[in-house]
């Protein structure tokens, strides 16, 4: 069992989790990013999905973002929310 799974077995059943793709190229640095949460409070809206912008929708035409953002829609209670982490890049020239 590889540590992660091991993480997950511990919290216990009632846990889950999504995960991305491994990010290639040198600012990926092979990592995935990974939605952790208790299925006992909180329920997953089968909606998941990385944000990708245009060449032509990048400001002054730098590349932003160091790796996709991933967006995962949730519910807890009547409460419905998405969440994206985004990791940016260093935008000096």
């Amino acid at each position: 069992m590889r540590p992660f799974e091991k993480v997950i077995d511990l919290l216990g059943p009632n846990w889950r989790y999504i995960a991305t793709d491994l990010t290639e190229g040198p600012s990926g640095n092979g990592e995935r990013m990974v939605f952790v949460y208790d299925s006992n409070k909180v329920q997953f809206r089968n909606i998941a999905g990385e944000v990708v912008l245009p060449k032509n929708g990048l400001v002054g035409g730098i590349e932003q973002l160091a790796r996709s953002p991933f967006l995962v829609r949730f519910q807890s209670g009547w409460f419905k929310f998405n969440l994206c982490p985004v990791h940016l890049s260093n935008l000096r020239r």
